[in-house]
């Protein structure tokens, strides 16, 4: 494992509820995660490129990060024991296009996805397009009552630091 030099990145955060509703905002800096996951999720992506499902093996051998990522912007999904747990779109702001793409994809996936939660709603997501932070992650946790607390806790912290090692990377 090869931690990347961390400088004075940032990245917002967005998180979403399964209806599509704004739950708040907040501003990540890459270097208040910690250097050792920073490390372990940017081997993941030189490792693997811009595309992969994979297990983090060892003691994390129940998680899995599939990851699809085009000109700097990205979907996500946290898994545990094969069980979707956590969501997410980023958009670097590098090419804004390619942001507006993944961001639409992730709104319109989502929404049709979790529509046996709640009723449908035109409305859903529509608070994601007036969001101009960049970088910008916007999850959605996935309610599982067969994965604990403590693994969506486990989920949370996992995305931050892969969208942080990713964050440097490009």
């Amino acid at each position: 494992m090869i931690a990347p030099m961390i400088e004075s990145q940032q990245f917002s955060i967005a998180p979403f509820g399964l209806d599509g509703s704004l739950e708040g905002r907040a501003v990540w800096n890459v270097a208040d995660l910690s250097p050792k996951w920073i490390g372990v999720c940017s081997d993941l992506i030189r490792e693997n490129g811009t595309t992969f499902d994979k297990s983090l093996g060892g003691n994390l051998n129940h998680l899995s990060i599939k990851f699809v990522s085009a000109n700097a912007a990205a979907l996500v999904t946290i898994s545990i024991h094969n069980r979707p747990v956590l969501l997410g779109a980023f958009a670097s702001g590098k090419e804004p296009q390619s942001d507006v793409e993944v961001l639409t994809m992730f709104a319109e996936s989502t929404s049709q996805a979790t529509l046996r939660f709640h009723a449908p709603d035109s409305e859903a997501f529509s608070e994601l397009y007036a969001i101009t932070d960049r970088p910008l992650l916007v999850v959605v946790p996935w309610p599982d009552p067969l994965v604990s607390d403590q693994e969506h806790d486990l989920a949370r912290e996992i995305i931050l630091h892969f969208i942080g090692a990713f964050v440097l990377h490009i």
